[in-house]
């Protein structure tokens, strides 16, 4: 095992010195609790359903009236206890948290009374306390930017991309089609990625993009429709289309809309900017007063999918939102584009919301096409975490306060979602081990708590982004140590970008291409940023 391996290492932003001990940085850093819950009500609990944690966590203990102080009692993986005490139920672990082993670990809480007396037993909570960042892992196989360029060969000599050149229609050898918004963008915006690094393939890649975006319109809801010119979520009935046939989820039609845009930047075709122009009009149309959208609609009339209580004498659930921080970028960029003061608008009002009720409430849910709405911290995600985050990043006036914020998250992301060595144990599922994932890696979702190739590009382009804003050499070791894992999880014989990282059969499924397409803009993202270190170094 070497110390950050990374093509970057020449970098004196990564050169290994008393200041750029990765392991102590990472270990205080993770001393820094998590936008923690108050047990006044104050601030909510989003981790009830959390399962481990890097950075040190508090939960939701019982307060008792009479308390005088709280002794909390924490059990490691090594059985041994450590204890302190503090005025609240919901302090931090934070003066035993460095002592802890990696492991399973339990820490329960009484309340006493003047006399050290126990008056209340106040809870227990059993965790995994996941391993910290050290910067010792295995080294890239390759560059950064050959890897991505190879993965995104590899997408392009694929049947199913060339079958768009023949026929212009997705082919049903590639059964994920059935999710055309989502798939069919990824097509659209991943062609005209690699056209950019393979001048030999320039002209075939355009001309997929293109026949990709013409049949993705000619699907689309029609004119005067309720949801008119929206691409559709789901068709075949293939995976969960099935069950969701007829529904549009809103967060996708701005992915569709973004493509569009890059393909008439790239082509200069105005029927591409009309499209996603009139993606833009529905999306104003259809926005609620409290700024966001319906989760999802019904492509027949335009009513809301409401979401069924399990018993039928219970209240329904309350509405499920978009988490809009895709839409509120597509919004920005068309309304740049097109000098269209309404858009702008309607970005605005998302963004109230996603103050109002997602960072208020710091309910960063996971939506997505095959996975049904959840309560509240139910099934965590740091996809919206992250997309909100770069949106506060690319501004110019990133203020300290949304600065601060992106930390918040950032370590949120982490915490949750990054294993860095250890993964906690799992029953299997789907044939997934724990024990056979490449590692670094990042998880997907509560709901699908396994390591894809998205997920460590989501978090890659996340450290870039702070890196670029803060200095903060941590960011970019952490960033270039995901970055290492992605070349070693890459199908060695034939440059595919695999989406499930573990070392068993799964690694052979043909995958989200999406996925893949994700991983590669990353990787070249940070040799982007990397190159451009290194010339300021000069």
């Amino acid at each position: 095992m070497t110390l950050l391996s990374a093509a970057a290492l020449a970098l004196p932003q990564l050169a290994v010195s008393a200041e750029n001990n990765w392991e102590k940085l990472a270990r205080q850093d993770a001393l820094h609790p998590i936008a923690p819950g108050k047990v006044d009500g104050s601030a909510p609990f989003w981790n009830a359903y959390a399962k481990r944690f890097i950075y040190v966590p508090n939960f939701d203990f019982t307060a008792v009236e009479q308390a005088k102080k709280y002794c909390f009692t924490v059990t490691d993986s090594q059985g041994k206890v450590h204890e302190f005490y503090a005025d609240r139920p919901d302090e931090p672990l934070t003066a035993v948290w460095d002592a802890l082993p990696v492991g399973f670990t339990t820490v329960s809480v009484t309340a006493l009374n003047g006399k050290n007396r126990i008056l209340a037993d106040c809870g227990s909570r059993r965790f995994y306390r996941a391993a910290p960042f050290t910067g010792k892992y295995a080294p890239a196989v390759r560059n950064y930017r050959e890897s991505a360029v190879w993965a995104l060969k590899y997408v392009f000599e694929q049947k199913h991309i060339q079958n768009w050149r023949k026929t212009g229609q997705p082919s049903r050898s590639y059964d994920l089609y059935c999710y055309p918004n989502k798939i069919i963008s990824s097509v659209i915006s991943g062609m005209l990625f690699y056209a950019r690094f393979a001048p030999e393939n320039r002209e075939a890649a355009l001309d997929i993009a293109q026949k990709a975006a013409d049949y993705l319109i000619s699907i689309s809801e029609k004119a005067g429709a309720p949801l008119e010119y929206l691409p559709p979520t789901y068709m075949w009935k293939d995976h969960s289309a099935y069950d969701f046939d007829g529904q549009i989820m809103m967060i996708y039609p701005a992915s569709a809309g973004r493509a569009y845009m890059q393909l008439y930047e790239t082509v200069k075709v105005e029927k591409y900017r009309d499209a996603a122009a009139r993606i833009a009009d529905t999306y104003c149309k259809l926005q609620l007063p409290n700024g966001s959208w319906h989760l999802k609609l019904w492509q027949k009339d335009g009513s809301p999918v409401v979401p069924q209580a399990k018993n039928p004498d219970q209240p329904p659930p309350p509405p499920n939102y978009c988490v809009p921080t895709e839409i509120a970028a597509f919004l920005y960029q068309m309304a740049e584009a097109t000098g269209k003061e309404e858009y702008k608008k309607a970005a605005d009002r998302s963004g109230v919301y996603v103050q109002k009720h997602v960072v208020a409430n710091f309910n960063w849910e996971g939506q997505f096409e095959d996975q049904k709405p959840l309560p509240p911290y139910m099934n965590n995600t740091k996809h919206t975490a992250v997309r909100y985050a770069l949106t506060l990043l690319r501004k110019p006036d990133c203020s300290a306060e949304e600065l601060a914020l992106c930390r918040t998250l950032l370590r949120y992301s982490e915490d949750q979602f990054v294993v860095w060595d250890s993964p906690m144990p799992f029953y299997p599922m789907r044939n997934t081990h724990s024990r056979e994932w490449f590692l670094p890696c990042v998880l997907e979702q509560y709901s699908y708590y396994v390591p894809i190739d998205a997920s460590a590009a989501a978090l890659i382009n996340f450290y870039v982004a702070m890196h670029k804003k803060t200095g903060n050499a941590l960011d970019l070791a952490k960033a270039c140590a995901l970055a290492d894992a992605v070349t070693r999880a890459q199908d060695q014989a034939t440059g595919r970008y695999i989406t499930y990282w573990e070392n068993n059969s799964r690694k052979n499924n043909a995958g989200w291409i999406n996925c893949a397409i994700a991983a590669a803009q990353a990787m070249i993202n940070l040799t982007q940023h990397i190159e451009e270190l290194e010339k300021s170094a000069k």
